[in-house]
């Protein structure tokens, strides 16, 4: 689904000609970006969860004088939107761990297994899913089988683990013209939105309906 929020494309590979130091920066940048997706801002900085704000500004302030984009030079202009997107995740890292509020914040977040932007897309993603879900329940209530449907769709691409997704969607299209053409799909959804969530009124009830 477009509405996913995929990480972003891997950098091209090293044009020819580049010095080693060049080439050398090149491979960093790719196993920077390869990894970054997957670490919190203790990892991008390099520096253990009990680390002072001092350390932290230490290890930030060291990474600047290596990683500013302003740095990159000419050869290297292929890759330095990804210097970019690295030196942003650097600084963002900097900025919240230096705040006492936010740190405590952000630490019982990567204590919870998140804090990593994969953990954000995908938190951002059931977010954006529910939204969907919560439109779609007005439409229904409208009547409104056929505005329903997309957002419903929406929501399940994004979030499949939404038990009131899958049982709204039975319901939807149980209500949409052509249904009698559909009665297996209609079960297996409100099924499904009963293995997810066992006790799940609406689910039962629309299963029972159909």
């Amino acid at each position: 689904s477009s509405r996913k929020r995929a990480p972003s494309v891997p950098p091209p590979p090293p044009t020819s000609g580049l010095s080693p130091e060049h080439r050398a920066f090149w491979d960093e940048v790719v196993a920077r970006t390869a990894a970054i997706d997957d670490q919190n801002y203790f990892d991008m900085l390099g520096v253990p969860t009990s680390a002072s704000t001092e350390t932290i500004r230490k290890a930030y302030f060291g990474l600047v004088k290596k990683w500013h984009p302003d740095r990159v030079p000419a050869e290297l202009r292929d890759i330095k939107k990804f210097v970019d997107r690295i030196f942003g995740y650097f600084t963002r890292a900097h900025d919240t761990l230096t705040d006492e509020n936010k740190r405590g914040n952000y630490l019982r977040s990567v204590q919870e297994g998140g804090g990593t932007p994969k953990a954000d897309r995908e938190l951002a993603a059931i977010v954006e899913a529910a939204m969907d879900l919560q439109k779609a329940e007005v439409l229904i209530r409208r009547r409104d089988f056929k505005g329903a449907y997309e957002l419903v769709k929406t929501a399940l691409d994004t979030n499949p683990q939404d038990a009131d997704a899958h049982a709204a969607y039975a319901w939807v299209l149980f209500n949409l013209e052509g249904a009698s053409g559909r009665l297996v799909e209609m079960l297996a959804a409100a099924d499904h939105a009963i293995s997810l969530h066992e006790k799940h009124d609406r689910a039962h009830y629309y299963r029972g309906v159909i």
